[in-house]
Order: structure tokens, then sequence, then C-alpha cells
């Protein structure tokens, strides 16, 4: 077994052998948690992908099995992130769209917002536009 494994699990779009291969690849894909640091971040959505990772080598208190879902927008720029309350957002968008408005675009602002149950703490999520 490898250390390192990273798995296609879903994609809202069929994805060639080519896109899987690259798509499995995080280094050019740019953190949401940081990019939305200082302001929102606004784009098209063209693609989700669900990622299972594994890795033999996370730190002890880290689980060695996880998400990491990649957002591909429509100019070809790659965000990747781990939150759940972003991904769940964003399904919630998504799942309706594709049901009422089917050919629109998916555009939408990922930001940050303060969490109610942790003072200091923020997660992600996103918004229609």
């Amino acid at each position: 077994m490898r250390d390192y494994t990273v798995t296609i699990a879903e994609s809202i779009k069929e994805l060639t052998a080519r896109e899987r291969i690259s798509l499995k690849s995080f280094d050019t894909a740019t953190p949401l948690d940081k990019v939305t640091e200082d302001a929102p971040v606004r784009f098209t959505v063209a693609n989700v992908v669900t990622c299972d990772v594994h890795n033999e080598r996370a730190k002890k208190d880290q689980n060695k099995d996880y998400k990491t879902y990649i957002f591909v927008a429509d100019d070809g720029t790659r965000y990747k992130t781990g939150s759940e309350s972003l991904i769940t957002a964003f399904f919630d968008i998504y799942d309706e769209m594709v049901k009422e408005a089917p050919d629109e675009p998916i555009t939408i602002e990922v930001y940050k917002q303060a969490s109610k149950n942790y003072e200091g703490k923020f997660f992600l999520t996103c918004a229609l536009v």
C-alpha cells in the first residue's frame, strides 16, 4: 500500500482520464482558507470534485483518511478546501439550481463567517451571486 493516495469519489461533471489524473494533484489548487483571509472570492463554478485522501504519514493527532474538495472555476482556476460547511452550502445551491435553472451558470462568493459556537473562530461558506 502507498503512504499517500487520492481517489476521485465524485464529480458534478464527467471527467476525462487526463482531468482525473490532474485533479489528484492538489499543488495546482489555491487554498480557499488563504484567499478568503482579507476578502471574499467570487467565481463561476465549472466543476466540483470530491477527493478521498489516505495519508499514512498524517500527524498523530490528524485523521489519516479525509476529503478534499476541488472547485474548478470557469477560467480554469482551481481552489481546494476541506470545509464541510462550504461544500454543504454549495450543494444546497447546486441542487436547486440544477432542478430549477439548469442552463444558468452558478457563480458563488466564498467567504469566512464567524462561528456562533466558538468565539474568535471562522468557517467557510458561500452564497449565490
